[in-house]
């Protein structure tokens, strides 16, 4: 039932969309047969006019389809929150004693390096999947056994960057589909074989 609230939601949306792009083609027109043939400073500014008005309605509508769609994906989606599953991991200094006390920070990183090393462990194991796609940034050349154990090794130690290999291992790994949000980019959607809720990443 909600799903059918948000389609025609996002319907009504679209057809207010519609129309307010075929009311300012109206409008362009009228601004177009406004002007002098002849006066170039008129035409000119109507030029950067037109285009401003098509900027600020491409800009508004974008701004709209993000808000619904980003509403959407809350109720949608509950989010698997990494710091509550390590809430759990207990961390044990040298001496065998277990702080029981963890800051949000320190359970962050742990949770991050944790799932660092699900991937990147993935990957070791799963060599012939991952190995053909990473080249060598010098020499162009394709990684040698060698270098791919190094990488994996960088990728579960250090805060180096994780690409879509990384997070491609990562929901083969927990068998979870995993949703990546960026700013200004498309949701990058991972694993959608999986019928589970997401892992949403930002």
């Amino acid at each position: 039932m909600a799903e059918e609230d948000e389609d025609s939601s996002l319907e009504r949306v679209l057809q207010r969309h519609r129309k307010e792009a075929k009311d300012l083609q109206a409008k362009i027109q009228a601004l177009k047969h406004s002007v002098p043939k002849g006066d170039k400073k008129k035409k000119k500014e109507m030029a950067l006019e037109i285009a401003k008005l098509e900027e600020d309605l491409s800009v508004r509508h974008k701004n709209e389809l993000d808000s619904l769609q980003s509403d959407s994906s809350k109720e949608n989606h509950k989010e698997l929150d990494v710091t509550k599953e390590m809430e759990s991991i207990s961390i044990t200094s040298g001496e065998g004693e277990t702080h029981s006390r963890v800051s949000k920070a320190q359970k962050r990183r742990t949770g991050m390096q944790t799932l660092r090393k699900l991937a990147a462990d993935y990957m070791l194991s799963h060599q012939d999947d991952f190995l053909p796609f990473l080249t060598d940034a010098k020499t162009g050349k394709l990684y040698t056994p060698d270098q791919f154990v190094q990488y994996c090794e960088e990728i579960a130690a250090t805060a180096s960057w994780g690409g879509h290999l990384e997070i491609q291992a990562l929901s083969q790994a927990l068998k979870l589909p995993i949703e990546v949000y960026q700013a200004n980019a498309p949701v990058l959607r991972i694993g959608e074989d999986y019928d589970d809720r997401p892992l949403l990443l930002s």
